[in-house]
């Protein structure tokens, strides 16, 4: 993680829900661009449900707002949609080969793919002395 030797701290976008608020560090998305248009697709892959058109080519989506929605009860009180811009090499393992095949057969990005994520957002250096990682 890069850090601001200055003051020993990072920037992180803070995903704001009602009960909860999700932290992601700035360093691990290129850019973002807003949702104007979803379109659905039939996948095996859990919140792999759909894609958008990003630099005149289609970007597969990765449903993150409803992944932490199901998984920590929360609610987002945006109506609003972001697109976070996700480098494939950033992963630490091979892409599943369901996923490699929903890149293929929708003629999407290779390299990058999109988090679907709330519009309340904010991007703030954190103090890293505040944390507790075990």
């Amino acid at each position: 993680m890069p850090i601001n030797q200055d003051n020993n701290t990072a920037d992180f976008l803070i995903l704001q829900y009602s009960e909860i608020d999700f932290l992601i560090n700035r360093k691990q998305f290129t850019g973002s661009s807003s949702l104007t248009q979803i379109n659905k697709i039939t996948s095996s892959i859990p919140y792999f449900d759909s894609y958008t058109n990003y630099n005149s080519k289609n970007l597969i989506l990765c449903n993150v707002d409803k992944f932490l929605m199901d998984k920590y009860k929360c609610t987002n009180p945006s109506i609003l949609k972001l697109c976070l811009i996700f480098n494939i090499s950033e992963l630490n393992k091979e892409l599943p080969e369901s996923l490699k095949n929903i890149i293929f057969e929708k003629k999407a990005h290779e390299d990058i793919i999109g988090l679907f994520v709330s519009s309340l957002v904010e991007i703030k250096p954190l103090f890293l002395g505040d944390f507790n990682i075990n």
